[in-house]
């Protein structure tokens, strides 16, 4: 039987393991290195993830050609998603700014106390 908030509980485990949580720019979590979150920061990712989903930012629905970004600032937390490239960009070729094939690119402002979506906005 599909439940919405299984979808959510996903997206927060792969989040929770592929995604770290930066206040400076620093290399992505290696392989079988631990990444902190707080309650309150998963249950903002959550939210964005679920509002992500329900206004169809991604072609399929899903964030399997997404790589989702959680940087902290102060009370607020940064969640982006990050629509992968559906091939190698070329040398000197652009990328296409907001979006792939696979969907836009949208950064979530989220409070933390409590968490909900304070802005949101796509990338240029």
């Amino acid at each position: 039987m599909y439940h919405p908030q299984m979808d959510a509980i996903k997206a927060c485990w792969i989040i929770a393991l592929f995604c770290g949580i930066y206040s400076t720019p620093a290399a992505p979590p290696q392989e079988n290195e631990t990444v902190n979150l707080t309650g309150k920061e998963v249950e903002a990712v959550v939210i964005a993830a679920a509002d992500f989903k329900q206004k169809h930012y991604s072609a399929s629905r899903e964030l399997g050609h997404y790589t989702v970004e959680v940087e902290r600032h102060g009370k607020e937390i940064e969640i982006t998603f990050l629509p992968d490239e559906p091939r190698p960009l070329r040398q000197n070729e652009a990328g296409t700014g907001s979006g792939t094939a696979y969907g836009l690119c949208v950064t979530y402002v989220m409070s933390l106390n409590p968490p909900k979506i304070v802005r949101f906005y796509f990338a240029r």
